[in-house]
């Protein structure tokens, strides 16, 4: 499938990544040295898993699907995405359903959320229920049952956690990097962003090291609407968005481009992304309105445009 040509530089020279070489509004959304664990953010840990986080268990049972992986620190706004593009698949008639068995089943927090997932999603307080989604993998099934892709979602705390840094990732996340699945690394970043960069740009710098040739780069810009770039209602300047991306987070494309006799090209595609508006009721809760398609419509057909 075609990607949805919103800006013909949007992903103009787009490769493989086979060919990189190892060298009110509410707010839109050696040894190891193993990260702590925040575990009041991380629900539905056993006793076991909070005081020793390298036990978390997770199970990708599913080995040949592809992955959507979605990668970023806490509140970048990946639960949010996901239910949004959720919402918009089930819209174009594609199954959209939990992985019962990603995590134990001691995890009755997981086992609840997977209950009553269909609720969840069609709630016009979906985003006060995210706060419960630390550990996701959703399934995508065509219409002839046919599994598409998968979408994994796991607690930022464990990709990146600007609080505490660390060198290594947890190995339930190691085992996700190793798995057999072609993945698609969608990392996901904002704009303006008010923690260390360079810290976020190296761990993104760590994860490259295990990336397979097999895998893609997507680089998502959430919260596009925080940005002066949105000049109307499904209309954004891609390519100055693109540029103030690159200009914000230095050398974080270089890491994905390389060279030929014939110039620059690029391992990696680039959308931007909204999920829609947050108000506050007369009770104080957060009511989530989705946006217009223009944008899950835009990520699905980058998506698909890597080959799934």
């Amino acid at each position: 499938m075609a990607i949805f040509d919103v800006d013909n530089e949007l992903n103009e020279q787009d490769v493989p990544i086979s060919n990189l070489s190892n060298d009110n509004m509410v707010d839109s959304e050696g040894s190891m040295d193993i990260p702590k664990a925040e575990d009041d953010n991380v629900y539905g840990l056993s006793e076991a898993e909070k005081s020793d986080p390298t036990l978390i268990q997770t199970v990708i049972s599913d080995k040949k699907t592809p992955i959507v992986v979605l990668f970023g620190p806490p509140a970048c706004g990946k639960t949010m995405l996901m239910i949004r593009i959720a919402r918009y698949l089930k819209q174009l008639g594609y199954e959209v359903k939990p992985k019962g068995d990603f995590r134990p089943q001691y995890d009755s927090n997981y086992e609840s959320i997977c209950n009553n997932f269909n609720t969840l999603l069609n709630s016009n307080f979906a985003a006060e229920s995210t706060n419960r989604i630390s550990f996701m993998l959703l399934e995508v099934l065509d219409e002839h049952k046919n599994r598409v892709c998968q979408i994994l979602e796991a607690p930022g705390e464990h990709y990146h956690n600007p609080n505490n840094l660390g060198k290594g990732f947890l190995p339930y996340i190691e085992n996700i990097i190793n798995s057999p699945n072609r993945k698609i690394w969608a990392i996901m970043a904002e704009l303006n962003w008010n923690k260390n960069v360079t810290d976020y740009i190296d761990r993104i710098a760590e994860l490259r090291k295990s990336i397979e040739k097999k895998d893609s780069i997507l680089f998502i810009c959430n919260k596009v609407d925080l940005t002066p770039f949105v000049r109307g209602k499904c209309d954004v300047n891609i390519k100055q968005l693109k540029q103030d991306f690159c200009d914000e987070y230095i050398g974080l494309f270089n890491m994905f481009t390389y060279r030929t006799l014939f110039g620059k090209k690029h391992a990696y595609k680039f959308v931007p992304f909204q999920t829609g508006s947050y108000t506050r009721s007369g009770s104080g809760r957060v009511v989530f309105s989705q946006g217009d398609d223009y944008y899950p419509k835009m990520l699905w057909n980058t998506i698909r445009s890597f080959g799934i």
